[in-house]
């Protein structure tokens, strides 16, 4: 045979075990004859298939063990949809020829004509052939029929033509290395590049036809281990998915064949339909909240799972219908509640394994990745880009304490090893280091010189600093570094007799919110304010509690919020308490582990998140309180960059969890929608849930 590129793209050639065969042959009909089988149901339009199975071959070609029980699974479910069906099983080129002479017939005026065929294929001088049971090696003028001259009569036929080719396993007449098959149906139908000439851009090209291949190009197929390949079982459960376009079916099969043939096959497709083909209609509101379901629970997997935010937005998104209204969110609240929490969960990752001492300034990260000798780099990062901007600052093992933006984001403070330094962000020349710790630690802490916090005033002009001194508080300039104000202990004897760093948040450009620990005050903690323009000092409350493990406040000043540990954890509970500043008085008091408070604009309601739930009170009577701007279930997450295997944070987060900037209802869909990659927003439009009705 001159030239025989024979490329076997079908099912591969196992040798016939008879006792599996007998058994699926028991419900086969007779080989070669072409068999009728009615449509299952109305489908509401013409549809018409032609099936054929070729196994039993002969003439010294190997025989094939599933050929003939794929035709027969696929022409069961076809009828299912509604497809007129002619099924022919180990045919011979004549009969194969008859049955399509019958076939083309139907499919006049039909909407969709489908051609699926299982078997031995080949590619001769760049025209593929399906193998008959007849044919002879050497003789392609018997037993080869031209897959061509076949689409182009379905076209003719039907308004949309689908084709189906599980064929493309190894050719035992190839010469060794050249046993591949490349189909190609013409009309810029192909899988690999031919010796056919291309047509030109303005040449007419095949419209509304699709073609299948159980494999990618220059590729093997296999057979699997049950009574069909792995292409057939994979098409036959998700054709009928109601809702699902062929285009999506077959997005489906690729993935279930990949991930049980570990990636060795993978189904390729091309298709110039102008239109989603849903073979088995739409989903009722019921089937598709169903649906919705498993992606919204799949989003909150990944995002809980650290599989990151994108990933959980994408199946999030998948469970809502396109466009939205407010009714139909309603209609689906677990996946808008997904969108929620996504979107307002910032955690990603970075290919990094650092400490989790670093800070976010939107697209910047600054990570302290840890090096071979137990050192860290302070580095920054471009959180979208995945990549390494530039290193800022090296410090040795144990060394390493924080790094804080400005406001602005024109400065970064990086603190350890007793000092303070400060980088410009536009040129990463050090402006500063000044020394803030002269004592060491000792304790637990052991003896290094530690800096506990740093933290900008609204403004970005002026920076706090905790840290083992006398001066158990400072305020530096963001300029030079220099500082500006000290604070020992005795500077807050009015209130409490401190003896060590206190909690400190900017509540204002010139005031200072402040969590001192007394050791004289057995009853706790003590809340206090500083203003540093008037160098004042105001007692807010003393608190009745062994420990705090959390530190909230609204930036507005107006509110603090406390976790309380009665007994320093051992009882396992706690209380959640918010204090109008300005009023001294407590305004909630509450029972939970609050992890984070969230403050709204108005200053009227608090959102207090337990990691695993979240509770909004109205600070107006202190009592809960449900808003529709945040669905019931939400479950607040910490915003942190992870690694990049996911399991360990290298940047905490410095704020609330929540923000209250970002929109709700439809536009917060939109917002999710737009944010995604064009490749991903084109994959999620295909595979979002739809349902009858929805317009």
């Amino acid at each position: 045979m001159p030239n025989l590129l024979i490329r076997l793209c079908l099912l591969v050639w196992i040798p016939l075990q008879f006792g599996v065969i007998a058994g699926a042959h028991a419900a086969m009909p007779e080989a070669g004859v072409c068999r009728e089988i009615p449509a299952g149901r109305d489908s509401g339009d013409k549809r018409v298939a032609l099936i054929v199975g070729n196994a039993a071959y002969r003439h010294g070609l190997p025989a094939l063990a599933n050929p003939a029980n794929d035709a027969a699974a696929v022409a069961r479910t076809l009828s299912r949809l509604g497809f007129e069906v002619l099924l022919v099983t180990d045919a011979s080129d004549r009969q194969l020829q008859a049955c399509l002479t019958r076939a083309s017939a139907r499919m006049s005026q039909a909407a969709i004509g489908l051609f699926y065929y299982s078997g031995h294929g080949i590619q001769v001088d760049d025209e593929n052939y399906l193998v008959a049971v007849n044919a002879r090696a050497g003789n392609l003028k018997t037993g080869f029929v031209p897959v061509q001259p076949i689409v182009d009569e379905i076209q003719r036929r039907a308004a949309a033509t689908l084709v189906f080719l599980d064929a493309c396993r190894n050719n035992p007449l190839a010469p060794r290395g050249r046993e591949g098959l490349s189909v190609s149906t013409g009309r810029g139908i192909q899988v690999v590049a031919s010796k056919a000439p291309v047509p030109r851009p303005a040449a007419p090209q095949a419209r509304g036809l699709m073609v299948a291949y159980s494999t990618s190009p220059n590729s093997v197929a296999v057979d699997g281990d049950g009574d069909l390949s792995p292409f057939t079982d994979a098409f036959i459960h998700r054709v009928l998915s109601p809702g699902y376009s062929i285009q999506r079916v077959m997005s489906e099969v690729t993935n279930a064949v990949g991930e049980q043939t570990t990636w060795a096959q993978t189904p390729w497709m091309k298709s110039s339909l102008t239109r989603e083909l849903k073979l088995d209609g739409e989903q009722t509101l019921a089937e598709a909240q169903a649906v919705s379901q498993n992606w919204a629970n799949l989003s909150l997997k990944l995002l809980w799972t650290h599989e990151g935010r994108q990933a959980a937005l994408a199946a999030a998104l998948k469970g809502l219908p396109a466009e939205p209204s407010e009714a139909t969110l309603r209609a689906f609240p677990d996946a808008y509640l997904a969108v929620f929490s996504a979107m307002h969960a910032s955690m990603s990752k970075l290919p990094v394994n650092g400490l989790p001492l670093g800070d976010i300034n939107g697209d910047q990260v600054a990570v302290f990745r840890l090096l071979e000798n137990g050192a860290s780099s302070l580095e920054l990062w471009s959180q979208s880009r995945q990549v390494l901007l530039r290193p800022v600052a090296e410090y040795p093992a144990n060394e390493a304490h924080g790094a804080r933006f400005s406001p602005d984001g024109t400065l970064l403070l990086s603190f350890g090893n007793g000092t303070v330094a400060g980088w410009d962000m536009a040129t990463g020349v050090k402006r500063f280091e000044t020394v803030v710790a002269h004592e060491a630690a000792g304790g637990l802490l052991g003896q290094r010189k530690w800096v506990f916090d740093v933290g900008f005033s609204p403004d970005g002009r002026f920076f706090y600093v905790t840290a083992t001194d006398k001066k158990i508080l400072q305020i530096l300039d963001a300029r030079t570094g220099n500082v500006v104000e000290a604070f020992d202990g005795a500077a807050f004897a009015p209130v409490a007799d401190v003896a060590q760093s206190p909690a400190v948040k900017y509540i204002g450009d010139d005031k200072l919110l402040l969590l001192l620990s007394s050791s004289q005050q057995p009853e706790g903690p003590v809340i206090a304010t500083y203003d540093l323009k008037e160098h004042q000092l105001t007692l807010i409350d003393r608190v009745s509690a062994k420990s705090v493990t959390h530190l909230g406040y609204d930036p507005a000043g107006r509110y603090v919020a406390l976790t309380l540990m009665p007994d320093n954890g051992f009882s396992g509970q706690a209380d959640f308490m918010v204090w109008d500043i300005r009023s001294k008085k407590k305004v909630l008091s509450a029972k939970g582990m609050v992890m984070d408070a969230s403050f709204d604009p108005t200053g009227r309601f608090v959102l207090a998140s337990a990691g695993t739930s979240s509770t909004v009170y109205d600070l107006s009577d202190g009592k809960e309180t449900n808003l529709a701007a945040i669905p019931s279930g939400f479950r607040a997450m910490p915003g942190y960059i992870a690694s990049s295997t996911g399991l360990s944070p290298v940047v905490m987060p410095s704020g609330p969890w929540f923000s209250w900037d970002l929109p709700h209802g439809r536009a917060l869909v939109d917002l999710a929608f737009s944010t995604l990659p064009g490749e991903q927003q084109a994959r999620v439009a295909q595979e979002r849930v739809s349902y009858v009705g929805n317009d």
